[in-house]
């Protein structure tokens, strides 16, 4: 039998040991809150847009602490299939006093495993966004010119303002699930819809990504 060479073997380890570390620090792409500026009068939101280097990787459950610094936690359940899964987690924070906050977000996955589906969660990234939440009297107007989204009650359809050209609309309930996605350039109806917020994220032609939310009465 040929020996292994015990330096070989140490690297290897090293190797795969970096290659897991690099992967799982992908799983955080980026953060944004609705309101983009907050203001202590506001219901935050902590969107977290996220990537998985297996799928289907769905969400499970998140434990927020609002406790000094927010700290909230974000579990999912990874599948065996080897594809990029992406994935936004819309998070609640509340009404927050004015000041500076730095978020800590940990990142928890477990494989699925038929009847004992997701247990064993173990961390696989953490990182911190950080935030301001202004008096409410400091921040302006919205600016009218910005791309937004809103319902008309009469016609119960929504219509995206100041946007030019078709851009990518994606309409998500308060837990975070797509209740519409499509290309809008100007109006479009979303059947069923009960009464309340919707939060929704629009990328223009130009790629730019705006978030917000919007009530249906």
């Amino acid at each position: 039998m040929k020996e292994t060479d015990p330096m070989k073997t140490i690297l290897f380890a090293v190797a795969i040991f970096l290659s897991t570390q690099i992967c799982s620090a992908q799983n955080i792409l980026g953060f944004t809150t609705i309101p983009p500026t907050p203001t202590e009068t506001d219901t935050i939101y902590l969107v977290v847009d996220l990537a998985f280097n297996s799928g289907d990787c769905a969400f499970h459950h998140s434990n927020v602490s609002l406790q000094g610094m927010p700290v909230i936690d974000l579990y999912h359940c990874v599948g065996m299939l080897t594809v990029i899964c992406y994935r936004t987690d819309t998070i609640l924070l509340g009404v927050l006093p004015a000041g500076a906050y730095q978020s800590q977000i940990n990142i928890y996955t477990a494989p699925y495993t038929g009847p004992d589906e997701c247990s064993g969660f173990n961390q696989v990234n953490q990182q911190t966004y950080l935030f301001q939440v202004d008096i409410a009297n400091k921040v302006n107007e919205i600016n009218q010119t910005k791309i937004n989204l809103v319902y008309d009650s009469e016609t119960e359809s929504f219509s995206l303002l100041n946007s030019k050209g078709r851009s990518t609309v994606t309409l998500y309930s308060i837990d975070g699930k797509i209740v519409f996605q499509g290309e809008v350039e100007s109006s479009f109806k979303v059947g069923g819809l009960g009464k309340g917020g919707y939060l929704y994220s629009v990328e223009s032609p130009t790629r730019l990504i705006i978030r917000g939310k919007v009530i249906v009465e």
